[in-house]
């Protein structure tokens, strides 16, 4: 979540727990024992069928962290091997950790 200062309506937002999957967090969320940032991705038949609500907050910037395994002894094939040189490419000149 983008920094917000002390004076930021969002400043008193504290973590309530932690949960072991995507799947936990949102049975918790459907249980009332709280809200969570989730990626749309993941509620979107829990929004279906009403079982969740989604509220929109203009104001916060979110950032994600993806994070991509591969086996080192496994055989990439070459479109894989392509798609990944991409997507190095373009993060190359950011903080990303790249081995």
């Amino acid at each position: 979540m983008r920094h917000h200062s002390k004076n930021s309506k969002y400043a008193k937002l504290k973590v309530a727990g932690f949960f072991g999957s995507t799947d936990a967090v949102k049975q918790a969320v459907k249980e009332g024992l709280g809200f969570s940032f989730l990626p749309k991705i993941v509620v979107t038949d829990e929004l279906e069928h009403k079982m969740l609500k989604e509220i929109k907050i203009p104001e916060v910037a979110i950032r994600n962290k993806f994070y991509l395994a591969i086996y080192k002894e496994s055989h990439i094939p070459k479109t894989y091997k392509t798609f990944l040189e991409h997507i190095i490419s373009i993060y190359k000149n950011t903080n990303l950790y790249i081995p």
